[in-house]
């Protein structure tokens, strides 16, 4: 079945039984120009297709699921190839592509499960989202001069590909195009290229400010070169043998499903820089247990961005600020390695060797060890804590906090030590959220915080500050 158009024939309908197939060149004394949309689609008879000089175009899912297809010649006047062209043609292991096409709709390769190798055309421009993916046998592929669009995911789930080669004149790169390739181990870009570069096999922008692919087939620890700021959309998803990443100061960002289902990494320390964790950043770090926070607690952090990664606690300095009882949907604990160089500091273990954990109490003030740690008291004096008191103390406070208290002023007294910054927060539970009410240097060993009276119910907390 054909159309007829000022330009030519457009096939629209194969009704035919035969296994290989001839389209001519001519039908009436016209030239056929096209295979129109789902043409050919679902004939499971068909093994070999020959496409005549003068097509210029095949359209969308026009030999999609051609179960038997794997012969497939295309003509050098063929130019574009539509969406899902030749999508779930399980059969087919190799196409040569005519120099002509400039153009590959998205998924038109789609899920060609047996396809190992295809050549791509010289006049190569557009390469559409999921183009090649799925495509399971594939093992390496060479993007040719000239192709300037690489689409989203175009080579996701190829997962024999273990090279790939970028040219000079890509410029857009779509998210993920080799999410979970799971043998890519390295990705090359020419070096005249202005948008893109690799160090070392790994993807980055040509100012190597955002690593955008890691190679999911790699396997061991990575560390992050210095200067860049954003870890990309699902960067490092599937790295399955990744075991340790090393980020630089200066890190700002770790974007949406950044670490993505890395089952092998325990633990990560991430640079007090870092402002943002994107929802699914960790998400499926199954093995995850530490996640290490060098200053104040995130300015964001989405609600999935440690969706099932059970065995995950957030450790933060003691001392920083912005931290409650949970991030993320995680539970926060001190930093158990910064524990341990406070403790060696002071010489704790010497002083207390049968009491010198962090959930100790060598001085029974009621304070533990790493509680003492967080106020900067000391954990060998009963009498050094930090705590909030009912009354003045005259001989303990400086001159400035005992001036007269204004009417509708509230007081606050607490035990402080002297040189140390505090900030006094207020929420309506203990488990917050808290908002930060002042901060205060102390010269004494008891401060007065001087509050408007509260038109609600409060509850106030200490800390000390960095």
């Amino acid at each position: 079945m054909y159309e007829i158009h000022n330009d030519g024939i457009i096939i629209t309908k194969y009704t035919g039984t035969d296994g290989g197939v001839a389209v001519p060149a001519f039908i009436h004394g016209r030239k056929v120009v096209a295979i129109g949309a789902k043409a050919f689609q679902d004939n499971q008879r068909l093994g070999s297709i020959k496409l005549p000089d003068g097509v210029e175009s095949i359209g969308t899912s026009a030999f999609a699921r051609c179960g038997s297809l794997t012969n497939i010649s295309l003509p050098a006047s063929l130019m574009l190839m539509d969406s899902y062209a030749f999508s779930d043609c399980r059969a087919v292991n190799e196409v040569m592509l005519p120099d002509s096409v400039n153009e590959l709709g998205d998924g038109v390769f789609y899920r060609c499960t047996q396809l190992r190798r295809v050549g791509l055309p010289a006049g190569l421009v557009v390469m559409g989202l999921s183009a090649f993916a799925g495509c399971a046998s594939l093992t390496e592929v060479v993007v040719p001069f000239g192709v300037a669009q690489i689409g989203s995911r175009a080579f996701s789930d190829c997962s024999q590909l273990t090279d790939i080669s970028l040219p000079s004149t890509l410029t857009s790169l779509g998210a993920a195009p080799f999410y979970n390739c799971a043998a890519l181990t390295n990705i090359t870009v020419d070096p005249g290229n202005s948008r893109f570069l690799s160090q070392d096999g790994v993807l980055f922008d040509r100012a190597g400010r955002n690593l955008l692919i890691y190679p999911p087939g790699r396997a061991g620890e990575y560390s992050v070169p210095a200067g860049v700021t954003n870890i990309d959309y699902a960067a490092f998803s599937h790295a399955e043998g990744l075991t340790g990443v090393a980020l630089p100061d200066g890190l700002l960002g770790v974007g949406y499903m950044a670490f993505y289902d890395c089952p092998q990494l325990s633990t990560l320390v991430l640079p007090g820089s870092v402002k943002a964790i994107a929802n699914y950043a960790f998400s499926g770090c199954t093995a995850l247990t530490q996640l290490c926070y060098d200053s104040d607690a995130p300015a964001f952090v989405g609600d999935y961005a440690f969706f099932n990664a059970p065995q995950l606690t957030n450790y933060f300095v003691p001392g920083t600020r912005g931290w409650g009882n949970s991030l993320g949907g995680r539970p926060t604990a001190p930093w158990p390695a910064r524990y341990d160089q406070w403790a060696a500091a002071i010489g704790l273990a010497d002083k207390y060797p049968d009491a010198h954990g962090m959930n100790d109490d060598p001085d029974h003030d009621g304070m533990s060890n790493v509680q003492e740690m967080a106020a900067g008291t000391e954990p060998s004096d009963p009498e050094s804590v930090l705590r909030f008191e009912s009354e003045a103390r005259a001989e303990a406070l400086n001159a400035d906090d005992q001036t007269p208290v204004e009417p509708g002023q509230w007081v606050l007294y607490f035990q402080s030590v002297p040189g140390k910054n505090y900030e006094v927060l207020s929420g309506a539970s203990v488990q917050g959220p808290w908002t930060v009410v002042t901060h205060l240097a102390a010269a004494a060993t008891q401060k007065r915080v001087l509050l408007p009276w509260p038109a609600t119910n409060a509850i106030y907390r200490l800390k000390l500050s960095p």
